[in-house]
């Protein structure tokens, strides 16, 4: 498991338009001790080194990349690394990037920790655990209907109107090396045909 200094990855990509607004560069980190069930990322579950980066390390590679106007956390539970995020997070905001958190824990269990001063640095905060039976892949930037969405600053006060639309967002990525990557929440047979260019029956 990462210590406070560094942050463990799972894995990132550079540049997305669908967890959250604008481009932004996402990350998702290793670890979680929520496990909700039916997560789409369970492989991210385990507390096993993957890719140990220090907040500047991170910062760095945001920096980097062109056309980026915030940064976006997934997981794994981004804030079970809430002290290197922390770090991060305050880095970022102090550049002027937008930051979108998105994480398991409700607000009554974050009080009074550094979890909460990640929250409060975040713009945009999605908030709660995947309940599988109310799952959707329909829900703008949640996975299951329980979650709620919170505006933490005037940044992006106007997407609070279009929370409730229902848009299944999925994106492929492919490297300099062919590799494919998938983004978003796709049904099963959109994987099929994203794959292999034919419907799964």
């Amino acid at each position: 498991m990462a210590g406070n200094s560094y942050l463990n990855v799972a894995s990132y990509l550079e540049n997305s338009a669908i967890y959250g607004p604008g481009n932004r560069f996402v990350i998702w980190f290793q670890g979680c001790s929520l496990r909700c069930k039916g997560c789409w990322n369970a492989e991210l579950w385990p507390f096993e080194e993957k890719h140990l980066f220090s907040p500047h390390d991170i910062f760095a590679m945001v920096q980097e990349t062109e056309g980026i106007e915030g940064v976006s956390f997934l997981g794994g539970e981004p804030l079970d690394q809430a002290e290197p995020l922390l770090v991060l997070a305050g880095m970022l905001k102090q550049n002027g990037y937008s930051i979108m958190l998105y994480t398991g824990y409700r607000m009554d269990e974050i009080f009074g920790t550094v979890k909460e001063d990640v929250f409060y640095l975040s713009d945009i905060a999605v908030c709660g655990r995947y309940i599988e039976s109310e799952r959707s892949v329909y829900l703008k930037w949640r996975g299951s209907m329980n979650q709620r969405i919170f505006f933490n600053s005037d940044l992006y006060r106007e997407y609070e109107s279009f929370v409730e639309m229902r848009e299944n967002e999925v994106e492929i990525h492919i490297d300099e090396a062919g590799e494919v990557t998938i983004a978003g929440y796709p049904e099963p047979d959109d994987v099929e045909m994203i794959l292999y260019g034919k419907n799964s029956e």
